[in-house]
């Protein structure tokens, strides 16, 4: 029972590939300006990654790698002690936050900015913004609602 070889594959992986391709991706067209695409696949090679990963990764990258930024109502003067505990904070591995800065403009405007992991989800980036809340409040420090 030997069954006929299309190229490399049976007819029957032929089929599974084409039902796995129709019930599991969608395909997405990009345009790109002439020579732009070279760049971009030395870029996928150079990271050990298929030109479709490649794409994939960075669009992720771009959708699911938020910011936040946390008005303070005072300037968030960096102690030792707060500075440690924000530090052991993003030390955790179960941490969602890839970078925290202070920010201070010419007006006096104090935040704290956070830019999360790209796989972080709404529900962890609350609780990281209530667990920084939680940190700051033991320094008199706290978050204000949008004016």
């Amino acid at each position: 029972m030997s069954e006929e070889k299309k190229g490399r594959y049976t007819e029957a992986q032929a089929k599974a590939a084409k039902k796995y391709l129709k019930e599991s991706v969608e395909d997405i067209r990009i345009r790109v300006p002439k020579g732009q695409k070279d760049v971009i696949k030395a870029a996928a090679e150079e990271a050990k990654q298929s030109l479709n990963s490649y794409v994939r990764n960075s669009v992720n990258k771009n959708m699911y790698t938020e910011e936040m930024e946390l008005n303070l109502n005072k300037p968030a003067n960096w102690n030792l002690d707060l500075q440690e505990e924000l530090e052991r904070y993003l030390k955790k591995p179960e941490h969602i936050i890839s970078q925290l800065s202070k920010i201070a403009d010419s007006r006096g405007k104090y935040s704290i900015g956070l830019r999360f992991k790209e796989e972080s989800v709404e529900d962890q980036r609350k609780i990281a913004r209530e667990e920084i809340e939680e940190i700051l409040n033991k320094y008199g420090i706290k978050i204000k609602e949008e004016d």
